[in-house]
């Protein structure tokens, strides 16, 4: 990208920034730019709101085979195809779909509530493709979390929304911050 030409069959490159300079100046390109990077903020979001209570609860509250069975679940994303997921998703988000019948199941009178083809439907999407990498990196340093540290502040008399607050969020972050980097840049 900072090079004239490609320096193959005997063209020889000169360094330059004009790729870079029309990159800038371009509003079409600024434009997709802030797209992408706002559609990415709302799936890391999206992706946090999601994975992270998931995480915590595998961590600290799941025992035994519920948490292989919720494993399962999690990782599942990976093993499916990509059509087969978007297929999916086109049957919960259209109109007439599982999302809409639920909706006037409860609410007889409410209006049709398709979101098929907008764009919350590709955040709904994106943050069911990229979910289980928060979640198994906040599950990873969740669980490296010390339980004596937990029963520790509760002893003393902390109350759970402080011990979230003041030891498992903080020793947690690494774990959340690599994984909304990951939902980030995929």
């Amino acid at each position: 990208s900072f090079l004239t030409v490609a320096p193959f069959g005997g063209r020889a490159a000169e360094l330059t920034l004009k790729h870079y300079r029309a990159f800038f100046e371009k509003d079409l390109y600024r434009i997709n730019t802030w797209r992408s990077l706002e559609l990415g903020f709302y799936v890391t979001v999206g992706c946090v709101l999601v994975g992270y209570p998931a995480a915590l609860a595998l961590a600290k509250h799941v025992r035994g085979r519920w948490r292989e069975a919720i494993f399962l679940l999690v990782v599942l994303p990976f093993w499916s195809n990509a059509l087969v997921r978007t297929f999916s998703w086109t049957m919960v988000l259209r109109g007439d779909g599982i999302v809409d019948r639920a909706i006037h199941w409860i609410v007889p009178g409410a209006p049709a509530m398709d979101i098929l083809f907008t764009y919350p439907a590709i955040v709904i999407g994106l943050v069911h493709a990229y979910v289980p990498y928060l979640i198994l990196t906040c599950y990873v340093s969740l669980q490296a979390i010390d339980d004596s540290l937990i029963e520790a502040a509760r002893s003393l008399g902390a109350p759970g929304l402080t011990v979230f607050r003041r030891i498992v969020l903080p020793l947690s972050m690494p774990g959340m911050t690599s994984g909304s980097l990951i939902s980030l840049a995929v």
